[in-house]
């Protein structure tokens, strides 16, 4: 499955934040990690030393360090995971406050938009969630988010830890997970019969709040959530519609990681 983890620094405390779940991942999937960076400089010696300090501080085993000369972040982060097969990206990325709360950070916004597979981000209201089982999928009944659906399930027994589907919705708009008489949508019965492969039980849980993307994170704040899985399908990067503003915001606020998923078109 995953065989590298892909950890993008750029010399920022706060990029470094993405190392404890990086580590996580890496001993979850028996992986290797990757540290990342990318320099304009003539000579990346310096950048590349700050690598492997970074590795003796934090006492990394299986790490490995690459340079990308001459490129910027966001591409050079993209074309080192197509260079390694079976890697996945786990990046921090900043937040902004007030008007630009929608608005990621502008390599992992490339980085989501352009990779199309899933990225593992750590927002900036980030909290460790030490013992934490459960998996949270973000589900609003779409085509979209139904894409998460078998990442979250290969995830989920990789790692060991028990899918939850959470649908939030306002007051005015109709059940997402189950119909008046309190059956199963039939597109909640595909959902639950992908996450739950291995007879592994699904729970679902639904909303009703007019800001999905606090309660999402008010959710994970509060219950055994490990990681929250979504998918958007901003069109020119995460924030550009409005399911996009929503993704983003999330990330922004969840104190889980997030794996989020972008389907390229």
């Amino acid at each position: 499955m995953v065989k590298t983890v892909v950890v993008p620094l750029d010399g920022s405390d706060h990029a470094e934040t993405a190392l404890g779940t990086a580590r996580w991942l890496a001993e979850a999937f028996d992986a290797d990690l990757l540290l990342f960076t990318s320099t304009f400089a003539l000579d990346p010696a310096e950048d590349e030393q700050y690598l492997h300090r970074v590795i003796s501080a934090r006492d990394l085993p299986r790490a490995n360090v690459e340079v990308a000369a001459g490129r910027s972040a966001g591409p050079a982060v993209v074309n080192a995971r197509r260079g390694s097969p079976d890697s996945i990206v786990c990046m921090a990325t900043h937040g902004r406050t007030g008007l630009r709360a929608v608005v990621l950070g502008s390599v992992a916004d490339e980085v989501v938009r352009d990779l199309g597979d899933p990225v593992v981000l750590i927002g900036p209201s980030f909290e460790p969630g030490g013992g934490a089982r459960e998996l949270l999928v973000c589900w609003d009944g779409s085509d979209v988010s139904a894409t998460i659906a078998p990442i979250a399930a290969a995830w989920a027994a990789a790692l060991g830890l028990a899918p939850r589907v959470l649908a939030v919705r306002s007051e005015s708009e109709a059940p997402v997970l189950t119909a008046a008489s309190g059956a199963p949508l039939p597109a909640t019965e595909a959902l639950v019969a992908t996450l739950g492969a291995g007879d592994r039980p699904v729970q679902l849980t639904e909303l009703v709040d007019p800001d999905p993307a606090g309660a999402i994170a008010e959710y994970a704040a509060s219950y055994p959530v490990a990681l929250v899985a979504l998918a958007t399908q901003g069109r020119s990067g995460i924030a550009s519609s409005a399911l996009g503003r929503v993704a983003a915001k999330i990330v922004n606020r969840s104190p889980r990681p997030l794996l989020v998923h972008h389907p390229l078109r």
